[in-house]
């Protein structure tokens, strides 16, 4: 009898069946003067990385329809991603994800973006966000960025 081949990582399992699977949360976080409480939903969960970065462009237009202008240097250098899908961090470099981040008046930050993460079967680990591979990323550039569009004008500066 033949035994099963030594796992490089304990957390893979030679069954194909128990092995992880990757994810994509959409994830919606809006800080708001006006409400003690942040507003943090999961617009959804998907196994196909395209749908979710569907998912988060549209989520975005829901939110603040179409292309955000700054209002001034200081919004625009604090908030480079409210046009475009960029890797976001805490204050502290944690990575949260990928998506988009902008601020509008009467609100603090708004966030929407993607959180990829592996899945175990008989697990509640967590086991944080997942980097996203070079075919993600190039999916996100394709996808991702909202259009800027007023009669043929480009996008403003600093854009």
């Amino acid at each position: 009898m033949s035994r099963p081949p030594a796992l490089d990582n304990p957390g893979e399992s030679p069954q194909p069946e128990l092995r992880g699977l990757y994810v994509y949360a959409v994830v919606i976080h809006i800080q708001s003067y006006t409400d003690a409480d942040d507003i943090v939903e999961i617009a959804g969960v998907y196994m196909n990385f395209k749908d979710a970065v569907t998912r988060l462009k549209n989520q975005r237009l829901t939110i603040e329809d179409g292309f955000v202008v700054a209002h001034d240097a200081e919004s625009r250098d604090r908030y480079p991603f409210c046009n475009r899908i960029r890797e976001l961090r805490k204050e502290d470099e944690t990575l949260i994800g990928w998506g988009y981040h902008w601020w509008r008046y009467g609100e603090l930050d708004n966030r929407v973006w993607i959180r990829k993460t592996k899945l175990w079967p008989r697990s509640d680990e967590n086991f944080g966000v997942d980097e996203l591979s070079d075919d993600e990323l190039q999916e996100l550039g394709a996808e991702g960025d909202i259009d800027y569009v007023a009669y043929g004008q480009g996008p403003p500066g600093g854009f």
